[in-house]
């Protein structure tokens, strides 16, 4: 199978968007294996080291009495803020859809103000 045909394949699989990337210099099985222990080994250690560093942190954090203090300070201020409205939402939003997202370039609470709002940040880009 050549690269024309195994693209013709993937299309009807994948769609009209599919592609095929084509690496030149690709490492051998065997290195991708020995790659694939050393990684396991590595990552394997690092898991060991973060344990013991998080424990080390607690115990260190559990006896500063300051820490404590701007910790408890700092949770009250976390929900007080997560209990607090949100001061954004109006009724209508404008922009533009891609294929993933809506990109908002506008919000109000009328039609005609979400027009005249587009309408300024337009003149406002173009200036």
């Amino acid at each position: 199978m050549n690269a024309t045909q195994a693209l013709t394949k993937l299309r009807k699989l994948l769609g009209p968007k599919a592609g095929i990337q084509d690496d030149k210099r690709p490492s051998s099985p065997e290195l991708r294996e020995a790659a694939a222990i050393e990684r396991r080994a590595a990552k394997e250690r690092k898991g060991t080291c973060e344990e013991l560093l998080n424990a080390r942190r607690k115990e260190i954090l559990a006896a500063d009495v300051e820490y404590q203090r701007l910790r408890a300070e700092f949770d009250v201020a976390r929900i007080a803020l997560e209990k607090a409205p949100w001061p954004h939402y109006y009724r209508y939003t404008a922009g533009t859809v891609s294929s993933l997202f809506f990109s908002v370039r506008c919000q109000a609470d009328t039609l005609a103000e979400l027009v005249a709002e587009v309408e300024k940040k337009q003149r406002k880009e173009a200036a």
